[in-house]
């Protein structure tokens, strides 16, 4: 888990077939760059190409960093 303010990038996404689909049509595709701009208890908010997203914990437990 990164933390507020890191700058990561998607090393893959793992999961389900939804959810790694909806993932990648989002943007959070392996080498892209992913700025995490807020985190609370239920969630956070990140940003990939230039577009902010608030995703679950569960959710973005599924995308992979380095």
């Amino acid at each position: 888990m990164a933390g507020e303010g890191n700058e990561c990038v998607v090393r893959e996404v793992v999961g389900g077939t939804w959810a790694s689909t909806r993932l990648r049509e989002m943007g959070f595709v392996e080498r892209a760059k992913v700025k995490v701009l807020k985190i609370d208890g239920r969630g956070l908010i990140v940003g990939v190409n230039g577009t902010r997203f608030a995703l679950s914990m569960g959710l973005a437990s599924k995308i992979m960093l380095y």
